[in-house]
């Protein structure tokens, strides 16, 4: 009896097992007490995050991937009833969260970022804090300050996350398909009786925030262009290059359908820089011209008659809603607060105010004068030397190599994304001139996309110098870079 007694006293009562079950019992309880008052896509939403939670806490890769589908699907739009829920919010920080510790775990201490971009999109950031010291509309500074922050985290999940080739292809796999959706669902609501009539045409836009209005969609499209270029350049298979240029024509024709000329302009840009880094620049020209005569002799009426004002000129008020009214409001708000502008975020009540002209309330429809007016001088050149460093970043990384590295493939990889890159960032300065793309979340995930590739770029021709397997070149430290390969 005594040695019965001895046995039994020597067990848990309570084992790990017992918590676990009770915890299953306990939500599902509460489920179904809650079932009672909540709508069910709600109960859908939290089974999907929490799934996602396990998914990302295993693997942050996987949890960057459905990051990026919420912030372009955006969930709590479609459903009013998941706004509450904050999944773009949610899902963001517990990735970054679980990067930095695998990050930390894989090289046994934290840091951060050390690219010199990142360094600038900090000080950027800390423009945007500062000018709220002066704005003219606090509760907008302190929106931006808070939006900004997450374009910071989009950044640093993508540069502890995306460590190989292999998880920068899936991950611009999904850029590109996440963009073909919205290409398609615009190119379906147009031709299905969906287009809208605006300045006096038929004008295909996108759906909710991430793609709404013609001049968005358009910009969205045409910043999209270089990279299924590079996607022609960089495989090889003959299907897949059909499958390629065929999305390809269709961007461009939705593109038109905007009647953005913005989007046209910044669409030219990119056939510029392609033709530019083609091998045979002079036969590439002359096919871009002709591919543009014949475009423009099938072009409807009614899209000529809005392209031709590029050439032609015109009254631009009148043809763009009082745009130099706005542009001329922006320079005198910029003149009267040169260093850091009246807020960001704040051009619109600021304008709109009538002290600095005609009492406009409208955003300012222009990069540059979003710049001057909203964050001053100092977040001008701030910005403008951060735009600097992912040229700078992009174009000179392989020199950074003793030697060009064996692997040809790497090098094509590389070099087809570059120019991807460079045409791309150039198509958003020029569609600048007309469009406030300053927060515009391409800027930042390419930043965070160029100083990946870069990192992957060296640690991969420094692995096959060393004799480490490529697809590990990730789990090399970044000093091994400047030991052995630059």
């Amino acid at each position: 009896m005594n040695q019965r007694y001895r046995e039994f006293s020597g067990r848990r009562f309570i084992s790990q097992q017992h918590l676990l079950w009770a915890t299953i019992i306990l939500i599902c309880a509460a489920v179904g007490v809650s079932s009672l008052y909540l709508k069910p896509v709600i109960f859908i939403a939290l089974a999907g995050l929490m799934i996602g939670i396990v998914l990302l806490i295993r693997y942050p890769y996987v949890g960057l991937l459905l990051y990026f589908i919420t912030f372009v699907i955006r969930p709590g739009e479609m459903f009013p009833a998941l706004d509450a829920l904050s999944l773009e919010r949610v899902i963001g920080i517990g990735v970054l969260i679980t990067a930095i510790l695998g990050h930390k775990k894989k090289y046994g201490t934290f840091s951060l970022p050390h690219d010199f971009s990142f360094l600038m999109l900090l000080g950027f950031w800390a423009v945007i804090i500062v000018s709220l010291s002066v704005s003219f509309d606090p509760p907008r500074t302190q929106d931006s300050i808070e939006n900004f922050l997450k374009l910071i985290v989009f950044y640093m999940i993508i540069v502890y996350t995306v460590d190989t080739r292999t998880k920068f292809n899936i991950f611009m796999g999904l850029f590109l398909f996440m963009m073909f959706r919205e290409m398609f669902l615009s190119f379906r609501d147009y031709y299905g009786g969906g287009a809208i009539v605006r300045m006096g045409i038929q004008r295909a836009t996108g759906r909710g925030s991430f793609g709404s209005g013609a001049n968005t969609l358009a910009a969205t499209l045409a910043f999209t262009v270089p990279f299924f270029i590079a996607w022609l350049k960089y495989f090889r298979g003959r299907l897949a290059r059909i499958v390629l240029l065929g999305v390809l024509f269709m961007f461009l024709i939705m593109i038109v359908n905007t009647g953005s000329r913005g989007g046209l302009l910044a669409t030219l840009t990119v056939v510029a820089v392609t033709v530019w880094y083609s091998k045979y620049r002079l036969a590439g020209a002359v096919g871009a011209v002709v591919f543009l005569v014949v475009g423009w002799i099938l072009l409807p009426d009614q899209y000529k008659g809005r392209y031709e004002t590029l050439v032609s000129g015109g009254d631009v008020n009148e043809i763009s809603t009082n745009r130099v009214e706005i542009w001329e409001n922006g320079i005198r708000i910029w003149e009267d607060r040169p260093l850091l502008g009246c807020g960001s975020g704040a051009f619109a009540p600021t304008s709109g105010s009538g002290e600095y002209g005609p009492k406009i309330f409208m955003s300012p429809h222009s990069l540059y004068v979003q710049l001057l007016a909203e964050v001053g001088l100092l977040g001008f050149l701030t910005f403008f030397v951060f735009i600097a460093s992912l040229f700078h970043q992009v174009l000179t990384t392989p020199n950074r190599l003793r030697a060009p590295p064996d692997n040809p493939d790497l090098v094509r990889w590389y070099h087809a994304h570059k120019e991807a890159f460079v045409a791309s960032m150039l198509a958003m300065l020029v569609n600048g001139g007309t469009a406030h793309n300053l927060f515009r979340w391409n800027w930042y995930m390419y930043a965070g996309m160029i100083a990946a590739m870069a990192a992957i770029y060296l640690k991969t021709a420094v692995a096959e110098k060393v004799g480490v397997d490529p697809d590990q070149a990730g789990e090399l430290p970044d000093s091994v870079i400047e030991e052995v390969g630059a």
